[in-house]
């Protein structure tokens, strides 16, 4: 294909003028995904103007035509300097705009010898997916808080099904019959149904019972149309079994919905009640900043995002093994998420350890992803591709280790900006192994497990 359709022309500049509708639509999809891979440059392999580097997408789709014309070649390798990006060469091509975004975005760059690695960034892992390359080119409308109450994790689908139809007039009763101008005498007693069932849908209600409330219009529904099919065919119905036969359907879903509780009453109202009044128990733990070992400093980092993505912070705090602060930075970062703001707070509190010649030293994380990824663990993500690679840089050939932390056992760096009394305070406060407790909801997991403990 490539000698029959691009011949003297790069893939990512060549226009269809004939061909197969195959290779139409291919060339479609290049102009719609093209700049959904990210080549991360590595020996400077990729090309400047094709390939997006930059993560501006390839620059040749929007810088003018006079600008690519000069002394500087297609391979990136060209605004190498050595093992660095050569911002004066930079300059003299790019405008200051493309050159302040690639020191922010991409100032971590240091040369090595393995080729450029195309990263696809729709997806965490940076691996492409059908799925999200679909995600990327349909058209796809707002979603409907009404249709999505049709498919309810638990109800039987041939039931989500059925209130689908009844929703959208699909089933044959009797006056959908007659707009078919079918001549019909009716009977129907199933119309103006809508308004009732949103009134279920929103009814105000404790969030445990969202679920079963939006469910019973169609299990109620899905009993009405199964009694008057039979009595349409002569069939005998018991007003009691239909009653017995929702409550039933009900019981069933809470008891999938709700595993962990014990004695899920059968009944309706006895299950509102339990429902309402249910509290999950909470679990506790006592955590405490550790002191490192001796001749040992310890090096407690944290990012976050606020919005994920959105505005970030990075900050770091350095101690001695007798608990006595030495340094902290805190370091705003334009919009990012959680991960890439924790990788940068590892970066830089790793690179003011080792340029201080504060060696050994244990950095602390709150973030168990960074300590998995950083131990070869969990694979790196495209989104911090460059700042693990420099973190491991730094750490090389260093006494350098990642240990994670539960954030109740490391300080608010929020107070940091006043280090002379509340900063202090806390710190103070870990010196003196003050414990800090972590309480929150019990898992599933251990409600199963505290409960048949009790069984037993």
């Amino acid at each position: 294909m490539w000698n029959k359709y691009c011949k003297r022309f790069r893939p990512t500049v060549v226009q269809w003028k004939k061909g197969s509708q195959t290779w139409k639509l291919m060339l479609q999809s290049r102009d719609d995904m093209g700049h959904s891979i990210w080549w991360e440059p590595r020996n400077g392999s990729s090309s400047t103007w094709f390939d997006n580097w930059s993560k501006l997408g390839a620059l040749h789709d929007f810088l003018p035509h006079q600008e690519q014309n000069n002394e500087i070649g297609d391979d990136l390798e060209d605004l190498i300097d050595n093992s660095h990006w050569n911002y004066p060469k930079m300059q003299d091509v790019f405008s200051a705009d493309i050159v302040e975004h690639v020191r922010n975005e991409l100032g971590h760059f240091q040369r090595s010898n393995e080729t450029s690695k195309p990263w696809w960034i729709h997806t965490s892992s940076g691996k492409f997916t059908v799925k999200s390359a679909w995600e990327k080119l349909r058209q796809r409308q707002q979603r409907s808080q009404v249709y999505e109450n049709f498919w309810l994790k638990g109800l039987p689908y041939k039931i989500s099904m059925f209130l689908w139809r009844v929703w959208f007039w699909k089933l044959p009763i009797d006056e959908v019959l007659q707009k078919m101008n079918i001549s019909i005498v009716s009977r129907c007693w199933c119309c103006h149904i809508k308004q009732t069932v949103l009134i279920w849908w929103n009814f105000n209600t404790v969030a445990r019972l969202k679920a079963l409330y939006q469910a019973i219009p169609a299990l109620v529904m899905w009993q009405l149309w199964k009694s008057r099919n039979t009595r349409r065919h002569e069939g005998l119905v018991s007003y009691v079994k239909a009653i017995h036969e929702i409550n039933r359907n009900i019981y069933m879903l809470a008891q999938y919905r709700y595993p962990w509780l014990q004695n899920m009453p059968k009944l309706w109202p006895l299950m509102v009640e339990l429902l309402e009044n249910y509290r999950n128990p909470l679990t506790y733990k006592q955590v405490k900043w550790k002191f490192s070992r001796n001749g040992h400093f310890k090096c407690n980092t944290d990012g976050a995002s606020r919005g994920n993505p959105g505005p970030s912070f990075a900050t770091f705090c350095v101690r001695n093994s007798s608990g006595d602060f030495l340094h902290v930075m805190a370091r705003v970062l334009p919009d990012t998420t959680n991960l890439v703001a924790e990788a940068v707070a590892i970066e830089q509190g790793i690179k003011y350890c080792i340029s201080h010649d504060l060696l050994p030293v244990i950095i602390e994380t709150d973030s168990l992803s960074m300590q998995k990824i950083l131990d070869s663990i969990w694979k790196v993500p495209w989104s911090i591709s460059l700042t693990i690679r420099s973190i491991q840089r730094w750490r090389k050939d260093k006494d350098v280790t990642v240990e994670h932390v539960l954030r109740e056992g490391t300080i608010q760096y929020d107070h940091f900006q006043d280090i002379p009394s509340q900063g202090r305070r806390l710190i103070n406060m870990d010196k003196s192994q003050m414990p800090n407790l972590k309480i929150r909801s019990a898992s599933t997991q251990e409600i199963k497990s505290h409960n048949s403990s009790n069984r037993s």
